[in-house]
């Protein structure tokens, strides 16, 4: 099909290839500046955890002894919860991946089918391990990145009630050490926690961008394979009409050849014919010509004797006799030159037909070859 193609359909297809290299170019780019995103994200996620670790100490010497075994109850819970929640999220995980995987074979069909219409075929540059590492630690970041920054938020508000207790702690021997433990655990938990919701959260949204561009590419492809389709569907029509109208001027040559050949066969016969009949008559004129010729001698020399003759009667003849000579002598003469001008035009005539017939000849011999 790629040999069916006209050349802005392969120049708009070479644009497309084009687009999608420069596609790859600018996720590098992208790449580097989440490189970049990703080391001040880090020096953020430093201050955080200072304000953390601040508004943690603040918050465990608050605490009193209830609240502390409050919060070992709701720890153990949210650990509970925090297991299930992860082997959901594992589970959940899973199937986005095998969702994902059957995405990108999807879309690398379809750009094998693209290059295949293209009909040059390039070898796909494999995304480099550490690319993908940089993505999903980038990717880990922002999620931890947004957990953080909600637990800040939950514990600026739940600092805010504490601060005037604060001026006056409270404290209870052994508890102090135990707070502490218990609530970093607590916190370390929500955080894993909302690091995981993140995640899958991001990953969600990633996938259905992934989907969205699939199925955009899967249009788009569909839409260009049916114009191809139709532009393949109106090229076979035509190179079928064309073959039609070839056939048909084939016959109408050959036909008109056939009748071409007819009638020069005809002529030939029929210049056949003619040269025969003038060859036919070439022979009696030349016949004709010779008699005529052989009459004519023999009257020139009758005559010539008789002029003789009449000369040497005209030079011992009377005066009347001289007269009545030199009148048959002039009528001789008259005759003389009627009989050379017949020889003359006798001539002449065997000569044209001598020339028509070597003009016959050459035709004849030149519509044979």
């Amino acid at each position: 099909m790629a040999a069916t193609l006209s050349d802005d359909e392969f120049q708009r297809l070479q644009t497309q290839l084009l687009d999608l290299r420069s596609r790859n170019y600018n996720l590098d780019e992208h790449c580097k500046r989440q490189n970049q995103e990703l080391v001040v994200l880090r020096q953020s996620l430093d201050d955080h955890k200072k304000e953390l670790s601040k508004a943690h100490s603040a918050l465990s010497r608050s605490k009193k002894a209830k609240e502390v075994e409050k919060l070992i109850v709701d720890n153990e819970v949210l650990q509970r919860k925090l297991q299930s929640q992860e082997d959901e999220f594992r589970l959940q995980n899973q199937t986005l991946m095998q969702e994902l995987s059957v995405t990108v074979t999807a879309n690398e069909a379809l750009e094998r089918k693209l290059e295949e219409l293209q009909g040059v075929r390039q070898p796909k540059r494999s995304p480099e391990p550490s690319d993908q590492k940089s993505l999903d630690e980038i990717r880990r970041l922002q999620a931890e990145n947004l957990a953080l920054q909600k637990s800040l938020a939950e514990l600026r508000g739940s600092t805010n009630g504490l601060l005037p207790v604060l001026d006056h702690p409270l404290m209870v021997d052994g508890e102090d050490g135990l707070s502490e433990e218990v609530d970093q655990r607590a916190l370390d938990a929500k955080l894993r926690l909302n690091i995981e919701i993140e995640e899958k959260n991001m990953l969600r949204k990633q996938l259905s961008e992934v989907e969205e561009k699939l199925k955009e590419v899967t249009e788009t492809m569909e839409e260009e394979n049916e114009k191809l389709m139709e532009k393949l569907k109106r090229k076979h029509e035509s190179f079928l009409q064309i073959q039609q109208e070839k056939d048909k001027v084939f016959a109408d040559s050959k036909k008109a050849l056939e009748t071409m050949q007819v009638a020069k066969d005809r002529e030939i016969q029929q210049l056949k014919e003619m040269t025969q009949r003038l060859q036919s008559q070439l022979n009696s004129a030349l016949v004709s010509q010779q008699d005529h010729q052989t009459v004519s001698t023999t009257t020139i020399q009758q005559l010539e004797e008789t002029i003789t003759e009449l000369e040497t009667k005209l030079n011992n003849a009377s005066p009347e006799r001289l007269h009545q000579a030199i009148a048959e002598k002039a009528s001789l003469e008259m005759l003389l030159r009627e009989t050379t001008e017949k020889c003359q035009q006798a001539e002449a005539q065997v000569a044209n037909l001598l020339k028509m017939n070597e003009e016959m000849g050459s035709k004849i011999n030149a519509m044979q070859s």
